[in-house]
């Protein structure tokens, strides 16, 4: 009887069970929001013209990170999903923001394989249709990351990280001087 009421009297001592906060980022990634953070703007770039001929480029931008998804295509036009990469980065990390212009393809070995593996029709469309994309090279202590942008978006981009960087650089940011940058 005495180990019925101890378990009984845990039972009503206990928390309340807590969920997972909800996706409110609006992509799926490995790497959730962490308490306090917010999202400061979301970009998206896919290259080709569908979802079947490259891969899409999600990367979100937090007060306090970069959390980053590339999605290979679907195979077979949506019959199988596609290979993901989720990364963060600390943006009290980040050293070095760096552009770097994505070179067209122009070598015979891809458009030899192209042809060989019927995926010549993605090569022609990634040269006409999609957008055009710009690498940002982020370096610092964990290496070198490369974000995928629209040629359209990248300078807003820079500038964003860079603006949501610079208080961590100056000095020891409060949580006051974070929330009160504006992009």
């Amino acid at each position: 009887m005495s180990v019925l009421r101890v378990i009984s009297n845990l039972s009503y001592r206990s928390k309340p069970v807590r969920t997972q906060p909800d996706n409110t980022y609006h992509f799926k990634n490995t790497f959730g929001l962490l308490t306090g953070e917010n999202i400061i703007k979301t970009y998206e770039c896919q290259e080709g013209c569908s979802r079947c001929c490259g891969p899409k480029t999600t990367i979100a931008l937090t007060n306090n990170r970069l959390i980053t998804r590339i999605k290979q295509p679907n195979s077979c036009c949506g019959c199988t999903e596609g290979a993901h990469i989720d990364t963060t980065v600390f943006l009290r990390d980040i050293e070095v923001l760096s552009e770097r212009e994505r070179k067209t393809c122009g070598s015979y070995l891809v458009l030899f394989i192209a042809c060989i593996t019927c995926t010549w029709p993605c090569l022609l469309c990634n040269l006409c249709c999609g957008d055009r994309l710009t690498t940002l090279q982020v370096k610092g202590g964990f290496g070198v990351e490369k974000l995928t942008f629209t040629a359209s978006e990248i300078q807003n981009g820079a500038n964003d990280i860079s603006a949501m960087i610079l208080p961590f650089k100056v000095s020891m940011p409060t949580a006051e001087a974070i929330s009160s940058i504006t992009i």
